[in-house]
């Protein structure tokens, strides 16, 4: 008889509060910088229905 080793299935990762609070005040305390990001003015409708950025939504789809 084979003896084959049983694969562990991958536990989902699903943080709580305190972990991601935990997380953040160590990631600023070794050095990190949080930025804060917003949308700019146009939306991803605008994006792709703009004929001067499709080529740029081509290639990131895949499809150039």
């Amino acid at each position: 008889m084979l003896n084959k080793k049983r694969r562990r299935k991958a536990v989902n990762f699903n943080p709580n509060r305190d972990y991601i609070e935990s997380a953040v005040d160590d990631f600023l305390k070794n050095g990190g910088k949080i930025k804060k990001v917003q949308a700019g003015p146009e939306n991803f409708v605008d994006f792709i229905s703009g004929q001067k950025d499709r080529e740029e939504y081509d290639f990131l789809m895949g499809e150039s």
